[in-house]
């Protein structure tokens, strides 16, 4: 089964992160950048409308979305196939096949999220979008905090609110920037759903809040990649998140 990165990730990192309580009382700030999607709103009603299949779970659909050379960037579980048909690698990708049908909600709401271009393959764009930071002052954030990139988000967009409580309405505590931004992992329950569950954070000066669902990125989020041939989009690829 294939689920958005970070709910993944939470499972692989709570165990970890409730043995040790943050002993900082601040933490530098790391710029973050999220690349606009390209100047073409074809793009956008290509993922409106691969949005629409996976929710009908249309595999007929699907398929002839699916690039001939269809790659899969962090891979770890092994299970691309190069030997399989670029379809089967993409259901396979996201459990597809499975009953549960966590699979085809994943693939819906990475569609409907904007994309950006991909780091290194030209003409390809990826969404959620790849954040562009300087590595080396992210790395030294994690070598200061004693901290793993699991531990780490950044908002969504430029109007992400953190709130006294984790509910809508609840008393504003402040406006995140666009920075990295310390997740509590050990603050969360083993059920905990980043599509439908508030995400407890702290922020550079030691504020706690809560971020509504979907309002933070993780750099390991994963991404459904496009490319344009012939006039048409089609799905490049798939960016795993920890699988």
């Amino acid at each position: 089964m294939k689920r958005l990165a970070a709910i993944a990730l939470a499972a692989l990192a709570v165990a970890g992160a409730a043995e040790a309580q943050p002993k900082w009382k601040s933490y530098s700030l790391v710029a973050v950048t999220i690349p606009g999607e390209p100047d073409d709103p074809s793009l956008a009603i290509f993922r409106a409308t691969l949005s629409d299949i996976a929710r009908k779970k249309d595999s007929d659909a699907l398929q002839k979305l699916v690039a001939r050379n269809f790659f899969w960037e962090r891979d770890f579980g092994g299970g691309f196939d190069k030997k399989k048909s670029p379809f089967i690698n993409f259901a396979t990708a996201f459990g597809l096949a499975e009953a549960n049908d966590d699979g085809w909600r994943s693939l819906a709401a990475l569609a409907d999220q904007m994309s950006g271009p991909h780091a290194k393959r030209k003409g390809v764009f990826c969404g959620p979008p790849e954040p562009k930071y300087n590595e080396k002052a992210f790395e030294k954030l994690l070598k200061d905090t004693n901290s793993d990139v699991f531990d780490w988000s950044y908002p969504a967009h430029a109007h992400v609110i953190l709130r006294e409580k984790g509910e809508p309405g609840s008393p504003e505590i402040a406006k995140l920037t666009a920075h990295y931004v310390f997740t509590e992992l050990s603050a969360r329950a083993q059920s905990f759903d980043v599509t439908k569950d508030w995400t407890q954070v702290i922020t550079h000066e030691g504020k706690r809040g809560f971020v509504a669902p979907g309002e933070l990125y993780t750099p390991l989020d994963p991404r459904v990649c496009y490319v344009k041939r012939n006039g048409n989009w089609q799905i490049a690829g798939y960016i795993g998140g920890g699988d």
